[in-house]
C-alpha cells in the first residue's frame, strides 16, 4: 500500500516576504558604526589609488605645452631688460664723467700750462713777462679751476655717481692749483727761482692727469682702451709744453745744461714714446688728424729742432741751437694740432658711450 504524499503546509507554501529597504518608520537612530577598518592591500576597504591629475581636454593640453616656452621667453625678456638698463646707466655715467669732469679739467690744464710758461720765464728774468700779462694768465687759470669747485670742500665729481678715486684725485688737483697763489706772489716780486716755479706748476698739472687715469676705470674694456689712448695723447701734449717752458727759461739764462737739459731731454723722450705707442690705437676721426699732423712740415721742423738741441752739447750751444722764431712757430702749430687730436679722441669716446646711437 503506497504511503500518501504529505501536502506542504500553508506556511511552507507562502512566498517569502521581499527584503526590507531602508529603515522603517518606527526605527530609532542609526547606530554609530564608525569608520570601517582598513583591510589588506587588496581588500575591498582599501582606498582606490589614482595617478597624478592631468589635463583632460585638448585645449588644456595645448596650454600646458605652450607654458614652458612662454615662461622661458618671459625670463629671457626680464634678463635682457635688466642688462640693457645697466648698460644704459653705465654709458650715461661715462658721458657725465666726460662732460662734468674730463672737459673742464682739460681746460684747467691748458690754462695752467700757459701760466707755467710765463711764470718760468718771469722767474728767470722779470722783464721777460710783464706783470699785467702774468696776472691775466693767473686769473684765467683761477676761473678754470673755480668751475671744478662746488662750495668750499666739494668738486664737480661729487654727486655724479663716479668712483671715489675720481672725486679724491680731482679734489687733490684743485687744491694743488689753489695753493699756487703764494708762489704767484713770489714770481711777481722776483723771489721765486725757475726750478721751484717749474716744479710746483708741473706737480699741479700732473695731478690733473691722475684724475684722467681714474676716469679710465669708469669705461668698459673697449671704451677704456680709447680712454687710455686719450690720456696718453694728453700727456704727450704736456710733455711738449714742458719742452717749451724749459727751453724758454734756458734762453733767458743763456745756457741749457744741468737740470734744464735733463728736464728737456726727458720731456722729448716722453712725448715721442707716448705718441708712438698711442697713435696706432687712435679712434675715429683722431687717427686721420694725427696722420695729418705727423706728416706736416711743422712736425718735421719740431722733430729736427729737438734733435739739434739734444746733439749740440750742454750749455749755450744747446740754448741757441735753434732760432727762437723757428721753434715758436713749429711748437705752436704742433701744440694746437695735438689738442685737435685730443678733442677728436674725446669726442669719439663720448660718442661711443651714447646709448642712443
Amino acid at each position: 500500500m503506497r504511503t500518501p504524499r504529505r501536502k506542504p503546509s500553508a506556511r511552507a507554501e507562502a512566498p517569502s516576504p521581499p527584503p526590507v529597504r531602508g529603515r522603517r518608520a518606527h526605527a530609532g537612530p542609526p547606530a554609530d558604526e564608525g569608520p570601517m577598518p582598513p583591510e589588506g592591500p587588496g581588500g575591498a576597504g582599501a582606498p582606490r589609488l589614482r595617478g597624478p591629475a592631468g589635463p583632460r581636454t585638448v585645449r588644456a593640453r595645448i596650454i600646458c605645452l605652450l607654458m614652458v616656452p612662454v615662461v622661458s621667453l618671459l625670463a629671457l625678456w626680464g634678463y635682457a631688460t635688466v642688462t640693457t638698463a645697466q648698460d644704459v646707466s653705465r654709458l650715461r655715467q661715462v658721458q657725465r664723467a666726460d662732460s662734468a669732469v674730463r672737459t673742464p679739467v682739460a681746460q684747467a690744464v691748458t690754462a695752467l700750462q700757459a701760466e707755467r710758461a710765463a711764470a718760468v720765464r718771469r722767474a728767470s728774468d722779470t722783464a721777460a713777462v710783464g706783470e699785467a700779462e702774468f696776472t691775466r694768465l693767473a686769473q684765467r687759470t683761477d676761473r678754470a679751476v673755480t668751475r671744478l669747485r662746488l662750495g668750499d670742500d666739494r668738486t664737480v665729481a661729487d654727486g655724479q655717481a663716479l668712483p671715489r678715486a675720481v672725486a679724491e684725485r680731482l679734489d687733490a688737483f684743485v687744491t694743488a692749483a689753489e695753493r699756487l697763489r703764494p708762489l704767484r706772489a713770489d714770481v711777481r716780486e722776483g723771489r721765486a727761482g725757475w726750478a721751484r716755479t717749474y716744479e710746483r706748476y708741473t706737480a699741479a698739472i700732473d695731478g690733473a692727469f691722475r684724475v684722467g687715469g681714474a676716469l679710465t676705470g669708469v669705461q668698459d674694456a673697449e671704451l677704456g682702451a680709447d680712454a687710455r689712448v686719450l690720456l696718453e695723447f694728453s700727456r704727450a701734449g704736456e710733455a711738449l709744453a714742458q719742452e717749451d717752458a724749459v727751453l724758454a727759461a734756458a734762453r733767458l739764462h743763456g745756457s741749457l745744461g744741468g737740470d734744464r737739459l735733463r728736464l728737456f731731454t726727458g720731456a722729448v723722450e716722453l712725448r715721442r714714446t707716448l705718441t708712438a705707442s698711442a697713435a696706432p690705437d687712435l679712434p675715429g676721426a683722431a687717427r686721420p688728424a694725427w696722420s695729418t699732423l705727423a706728416g706736416s712740415r711743422a712736425y718735421a721742423v719740431l722733430y729736427t729742432a729737438e734733435d739739434k738741441i739734444l746733439t749740440a752739447g750742454p750749455g749755450a750751444r744747446a740754448a741757441e741751437a735753434v732760432p727762437r722764431a723757428t721753434w715758436d712757430a713749429a711748437h705752436a702749430r704742433v701744440r694746437d694740432e695735438l689738442r685737435t687730436v685730443e678733442r677728436h679722441a674725446a669726442a669719439s669716446v663720448a660718442g661711443r658711450a651714447d646709448p642712443v646711437e
